[in-house]
């Protein structure tokens, strides 16, 4: 969880001194761009290190149906939309 909390710290910097919306800012998209693949890669790894099983317990832990498409990428995305539950 220390990457989680050192994420957190990353981003609030990135929110601080981005550009303000409606200005073309090339630091701001390639930011975006490096977290939606750092998401990507989170989800790819969630597949590729746990077991079914342990797998289907991060997804009821985080809230996340197991009926749901995409269940890996929606784990992954949850500590950069839900701040307030670092666990």
């Amino acid at each position: 969880m220390v990457y989680v909390e050192v994420e957190l710290r990353r981003l609030s910097f990135l929110k601080r001194t981005s550009t303000p919306k409606g200005s073309k800012g090339t630091r701001k998209s390639s930011s975006f761009k490096a977290l939606r693949r750092e998401r990507e890669m989170l989800s790819r790894r969630i597949l590729k290190n746990h077991s079914r099983k342990e797998r289907e317990f991060l997804y009821e832990k985080c809230g996340v149906s197991l009926n749901t498409k995409q269940r890996s990428l929606q784990v992954a995305q949850r500590p950069w939309t839900d701040t307030k539950d670092i666990d």
